[in-house]
């Protein structure tokens, strides 16, 4: 069975269709970045255009975040929580997992032994002749 194509056309208006939620998503992003990158009197001139940057970019901000601030501090204290919380709910996981998995294995060794005593009975009747009622 042949999986039909859709037109050019069709995926072409799809994207364009796509496009406005993908620059909404993506903007924040790149005002982000544009005013990381601005000097600090670029950022507080209002006449200033806010999308652009005029005066030429600069790494300021970033050398001041790291060498003036306890940024490598909070950096290292957000990755150990992160990896504390991620061990507990792997350890916490792994238990609930093996609880639940003896749960339904409990239920299905019951169901196999019903199943067995069943097929022993009928064998059993067939060999005394009995008939089921």
């Amino acid at each position: 069975m042949a999986v039909r194509s859709r037109p050019l056309r069709y995926k072409i208006l799809l994207h364009l269709g796509l496009l406005p939620f993908l620059l909404f998503a993506i903007f924040p992003f790149y005002h982000m970045g544009l005013t990381s990158l601005k000097t600090d009197r670029e950022l507080y001139d209002l006449a200033a255009v806010p999308l652009l940057i005029q005066q030429g970019p600069t790494l300021e901000h970033y050398t001041k975040l790291v060498w003036e601030s306890a940024f490598l501090t909070w950096t290292k204290n957000s990755l150990l929580v992160t990896l504390l919380a991620t061990v507990v709910s792997l350890v916490m996981g792994t238990i609930a997992a093996y609880a639940l998995a003896a749960i339904v294995l409990a239920g299905y060794w019951r169901r196999l032994r019903r199943q067995e005593r069943e097929l022993t009975a009928g064998r059993a009747r067939r060999r005394t002749g009995r008939v089921a009622a």
